[in-house]
């Protein structure tokens, strides 16, 4: 903002898609934009950011700069699963059946190295391990670098990686990427949700179907087959192959989830998942017009202990079917 005659004078200016992905994260030497303003540097921990434009207050929202880092680091992940796709594995045991294979924790150190370079500022907790806390407080990552692995170890075509940026506790941007069908799931908040595959990219939105018959539902069985929550899912997997015109089980809940939000399936639930599992789904069925609560019909938060997607619709009858109302 510059005087100009004691009033003020104020210029937008536009961050456009181009010279939003111009960044390093999106392959800056294949995209061209304008010169710096030739004004120096801002100095980073980690970077130097050019200067582009001047002003006394700048409005700045922090969803797209999250997408981008989510969008790039989740195909950087899908890459590797790509690669280790249908090799023999290392594989070890975290639980009775949960395992981890070396291409989790392969797939996790590309998705953190490129996110300690892009968002040095940010924490970081990841599912095989990774715990770093940035100087930003209140952002932290979520990691899932395969979601899917008993798919992945078995060869099955079905698995994806997927990140989430939380920020207060809630989901701000996130990112779901299938190296099998090449295609990436966004989503930041205020932004939409947006599918993209080869040169297509559209925005996504959920289904408008009210009836349970013309339905197709999906929920996700958590690791602990003797606790509530496995009992809880597969009193609800019952019922919905009863109701539905079809209920699915796929071993991935954040592709799951994905689907809700691009209109393929009309819900999903899951108990026992973790928030790395879901939390990049919750902002993408949310910005494509549909509904996410916690199984009591509260508010989703990261210390969940499951979630009911839909398209909004169905919401409160999948509600009142998970609570046996």
């Amino acid at each position: 903002m510059t005087e100009s005659n004691d009033k003020p004078v104020i210029r937008q200016v536009r961050q456009t898609e181009d010279r939003f992905l111009a960044s390093d994260v999106f392959e800056a030497q294949a995209r061209t934009f304008s010169a710096p303003n030739g004004k120096g540097a801002i100095r980073e921990e980690a970077s130097d950011i050019a200067i582009y434009h001047q002003c006394d207050v700048a409005v700045i929202g922090g969803g797209p700069a999250g997408c981008a880092a989510a969008y790039a680091a989740a195909k950087a992940g899908a890459e590797v699963i790509r690669a280790g796709f249908g090799r023999p594995q290392r594989v070890e045991m975290k639980g009775p059946v949960d395992l981890v294979t070396e291409t989790d924790r392969a797939a996790e150190a590309v998705v953190v190295a490129l996110l300690e370079r892009e968002r040095p500022q940010d924490s970081i907790r990841a599912e095989e391990g990774t715990q770093r806390d940035g100087r930003a407080g209140d952002r932290t990552w979520v990691v899932d670098p395969i979601d899917g692995t008993t798919n992945f170890a078995h060869a099955v075509p079905h698995c994806c990686s997927t990140l989430a940026l939380l920020e207060g506790g809630e989901v701000t941007a996130g990112a779901i990427a299938n190296p099998f069908t090449d295609e990436l799931f966004s989503a930041a908040r205020g932004e939409g949700a947006w599918f993209e595959s080869g040169s297509e990219r559209r925005q996504l939105s959920v289904t408008a179907n009210a009836e349970f018959v013309n339905g197709l539902f999906a929920t996700g069985f958590p690791y602990d087959r003797d606790g509530v929550d496995y009992r809880l899912v597969s009193s609800v997997w019952d019922k919905l192959c009863l109701i539905s015109r079809a209920t699915r089980r796929t071993g991935s809940a954040a592709l799951d989830i994905a689907y809700v939000g691009a209109g393929r399936y009309d819900g999903y639930v899951v108990s026992g998942a973790k928030v790395w599992d879901i939390a990049a789904g919750i902002i993408l069925v949310s910005e494509a017009g549909g509904h996410v609560s916690d199984l009591s019909g509260g508010p989703w938060t990261p210390d969940s202990v499951g979630c009911i997607a839909s398209n909004g619709v169905l919401h409160d009858a999948l509600l009142a079917l998970v609570s046996g109302k």
